[in-house]
């Protein structure tokens, strides 16, 4: 799956991250039901989302022609704006924190790379903080940095901006991409709830494919 050329997704290497991105927010969050996540993409890490116990998912895409080529990863993403659970919403992600006063328990931000046009506003200070004043107590905020094409000194300006608005922090690598997980205040994963929740069939078959088994398996990201 490609934007202008540029590879966001796809069933092959990419599967980990859009896993990943899709379930540990939810994993760590204790009771997560009004969740946003900011790119469909694939689909892939839509469907992680559905498979945990949340009441409702608004997905927003900016790009009609990303929600026509999600058709052809159905397959792979189990169908995931068929759930009911699932709200699409064909708008600009900014724009939709902006005008809708709604607050969520997880928000996630898997734009493409901070150095392509368009996506660099996804990935500062004042979003940061606009998304912040759109969560709800104990939420968290989830956010994908590709490492790749990033040098050390952009890098240290991503996390210096995110850390700024969310102090407590867990970091999450996977393959060539980060994964950060950031709340404005204090969080942890519980060992047993974590346990409990990988036991459930759909998040232990997709958890199995990249090699996590266990909640060791998943912290030892």
């Amino acid at each position: 799956f490609t934007v202008n050329g540029k590879t966001d997704g796809g069933t092959g290497r990419d599967m980990s991250t859009q896993v990943m991105v899709g379930h540990l927010p939810l994993l760590a969050h204790p009771a997560p039901h009004e969740v946003l996540v900011i790119g469909l993409g694939t689909g892939i890490t839509l469907r992680g989302l559905t498979q945990h116990p949340v009441r409702n998912i608004d997905c927003v895409e900016i790009s009609p022609e990303v929600v026509e080529a999600e058709r052809y990863f159905r397959e792979a993403n189990g169908h995931a704006l068929e759930k009911p659970q699932v709200n699409l919403i064909v708008q600009d992600g900014r724009h939709l924190l902006l005008t809708r006063k709604k607050n969520y328990d997880v928000i996630i931000s898997e734009p493409s790379n901070p150095w392509q046009v368009g996506n660099a506003s996804l990935f500062t200070h004042d979003f940061y903080r606009l998304a912040a004043s759109r969560l709800a107590a104990n939420g968290i905020f989830c956010q994908w940095i590709g490492l790749y094409d990033m040098t050390p000194d952009n890098l240290r300006i991503a996390f210096r901006t995110f850390v700024d608005v969310f102090p407590h922090v867990q970091v999450f690598k996977t393959g060539a991409d980060i994964i950060l997980l950031g709340s404005q205040s204090d969080f942890s994963f519980d060992y047993q709830s974590l346990a409990e929740r990988l036991t459930r069939p759909e998040i232990r078959k997709l958890m199995a494919e990249i090699e996590i088994h266990t909640p060791g398996d998943l912290i030892a990201r």
